[in-house]
């Protein structure tokens, strides 16, 4: 069964069984309302039973006498779960800061030790003195949005040479990326989660890609991406970033909301029941992923992490 997000919008049609002849809604409208399902609804049910689904991590380098550092973009709910300073084999976690750190550090520099949130920034407690080391991110990321499959390309070849991969592809998407433009990678493989994001192209023509080996590796020097894998822009994906189990709950999720916009009470409502004893089954499909070994940890769970802190 396919994946992509053709195939999603070809089961939401069937399971509503709309019209062929109705105009409310075009692929683009169905998608649309595949992506606020998905956000709103799904993700929140794959949240709430195994948080760590979506846990990952990005690194940022540190400059001499910058203290501020964005939260990442696709963090769900702008928050994250913790912050680490990482230098070689140097890693420390930096503690939140309250209102007396925040006094006591002022005008000082040296090695981040704590932090405090301004906007959609951390601020780091001293100010780094140098550009030595990074700063970790471990974080809960958001699906990328939907595109039809035309705005994304498969890898169907890939070779590294003298530090550049070139990803042959079968879309011409020169058109809408040029050189320096951010792509991300997406695994043709469930859960379909990212091999890399916001990787800036460094070559781009009709049939290939080239990006930096640093940006997709596994810091072991072998390349994630493989053929069949799909390249999209950045923050975008044309297949559902969910496990393949949880793609039929979406199509159904996306086909109550195409019944009810149609107006038909009767199918809305039976689809509906339908829709409900779906998502109850699918929490079984997400339980501890290591059944004889299940993780707790106190002061982890979803109030600590919507507290940012």
């Amino acid at each position: 069964m396919s994946a992509l997000i053709e195939s999603l919008v070809a089961s939401a049609k069937l399971r509503s069984f709309a019209p062929t002849s109705q105009n409310t809604f075009q692929t683009s409208d169905v998608i649309s309302i595949a992506n606020e399902e998905m956000s709103l609804k799904l993700v929140g049910d794959i949240f709430t039973l195994r948080e760590d689904f979506f846990l990952t991590s990005k690194d940022v380098a540190l400059t001499a006498g910058v203290d501020r550092v964005s939260i990442p973009k696709r963090a769900i709910g702008n928050t994250f779960k913790s912050l680490w300073y990482v230098d070689g084999t140097v890693r420390h976690e930096i503690t939140s800061a309250n209102e007396t750190d925040v006094a006591s550090f002022s005008g000082s520099t040296g090695i981040p030790g704590k932090f405090h949130i301004e906007g959609d920034e951390v601020v780091l407690l001293p100010t780094p003195s140098s550009t030595t080391g990074y700063v970790r991110f471990r974080y809960y990321a958001k699906p990328n949005e939907l595109v039809e499959t035309s705005e994304c390309a498969k890898i169907t070849a890939v070779s590294s040479a003298g530090g550049t991969t070139t990803f042959t592809v079968d879309t011409d998407l020169s058109g809408s990326l040029s050189v320096g433009s951010y792509v991300d990678f997406v695994s043709s493989k469930s859960p379909y989660l990212l091999w890399a994001d916001e990787v800036a192209i460094t070559a781009v023509s009709a049939t290939q890609i080239q990006v930096a080996t640093t940006g997709v590796d596994d810091g072991s020097g072998a390349v994630e991406p493989q053929i069949n894998d799909y390249i999209c822009a950045n923050g975008y994906s044309n297949i559902p970033m969910i496990p393949v189990e949880f793609h039929p709950v979406l199509a159904q999720m996306v086909a109550v909301r195409m019944l009810a916009g149609l107006g038909d009470l009767e199918k809305w409502q039976a689809a509906k029941a339908e829709l409900k004893e779906m998502r109850d089954e699918s929490t079984s499909l997400i339980k501890n992923r290591v059944e004889t070994a299940p993780k707790v940890l106190p002061g982890q769970g979803l109030l600590r992490i919507f507290s940012r802190y």
